[in-house]
């Protein structure tokens, strides 16, 4: 049944073991989301979200029909870029997900505020706001 809307798709979540996607190119990790998003669009999701990754270089490439497929490149993608949150701890070393995603930080709401409005600027979709923060322990 094609015309399906997955609204919450991790597009780049291609291994659950997040300390070891963190050591995996980005471009190794983009050629298999672009492989996930075929296979999205052919179980009949036509557009799909993905409320916190940097792909907008991929839904570009979608839009433009730069990634081969059988017919179609993929669904349209649209991107929230990186999560706004607060922070709840200091990041540390060991929080390396959180830096990967480049979520915006901040304990105040002006530097929020522009953050959300940056992302908009540069052209995400959506904006995922992560309220109760990010804990690195």
């Amino acid at each position: 049944m094609p015309g399906l809307i997955d609204a919450h798709c991790h597009a780049y979540g291609i291994d659950l073991d997040l300390l070891k996607l963190e050591s995996v190119p980005l471009s190794y990790v983009a050629l298999v989301a672009a492989r996930r998003l075929a296979a999205a669009l052919a179980r009949g999701f036509t557009t799909v979200r993905d409320p916190s990754g940097e792909t907008l270089g991929l839904a570009r490439a979608i839009a433009e029909g730069l990634l081969p497929s059988r017919g179609t490149s993929g669904p349209v993608l649209r991107s929230a870029k990186p999560v706004v949150t607060v922070m709840c701890v200091p990041p540390t070393v060991s929080c390396a997900v959180v830096r990967r995603i480049r979520s915006r930080w901040s304990t105040v709401v002006d530097p929020l505020r522009r953050a959300v409005r940056d992302r908009f600027r540069r052209g995400a979709h959506a904006i995922k706001i992560m309220a109760s923060g990010v804990s690195c322990r």
